[in-house]
C-alpha cells in the first residue's frame, strides 16, 4: 500500500512568482494550517507569492509542511480539511507516516486520522 493521497488542491493557481523558505519565528505566529502557535525561536515554513494579482504569505509549522509533503498536497489554507475528507476511508495511516521526518508530525497526523475515524472523540 502507498500514501495516494487524491486532494482537490491541484485545481490551486501558479503564483506569478513565490519565495520559500525555513525561517525562525521573531514573534509568536499562528500556523495556517492547523491554528497552532509557532512560538517565538521555533523554525517554520514561511510562502510568499503573488497569485491572481494578490500577495499572499502563508506562515506553517513544520509538522504541517512535513505533512503537505508526505501526502502530495501542494495548495496552502486546507490542507487538513481536505485530509479529513480522506481519512474515514483510510485503514492505516502509516504509510504516510513513513514518508514523514518528523515524529510530532506523526504523531499529529496520526491523532487527526484518529478523531476523523471516531468524531465522538473516544
Amino acid at each position: 500500500m502507498s500514501c495516494e493521497i487524491v486532494l482537490d488542491s491541484y485545481d490551486a493557481e501558479m503564483p506569478e512568482f513565490f519565495n520559500a523558505a525555513t525561517v525562525k519565528a521573531r514573534k509568536d505566529h499562528k500556523c495556517h494550517e492547523c491554528y497552532r502557535v509557532i512560538p517565538t525561536g521555533e523554525q517554520y515554513f514561511k510562502l510568499s507569492g503573488k497569485w491572481d494579482g494578490e500577495m499572499s504569505t502563508f506562515k506553517v509549522c513544520l509538522d504541517c509542511e512535513d505533512v503537505r509533503r508526505a501526502t502530495g498536497n501542494g495548495s496552502y489554507g486546507a490542507l487538513w480539511d481536505e485530509l479529513e475528507e480522506w481519512f474515514p476511508g483510510v485503514k492505516s495511516p502509516q504509510d504516510c507516516m513513513d514518508k514523514m521526518k518528523r515524529p510530532s508530525a506523526k504523531a499529529y497526523f496520526r491523532d487527526k486520522w484518529l478523531a476523523a475515524r471516531d468524531p465522538r472523540g473516544e
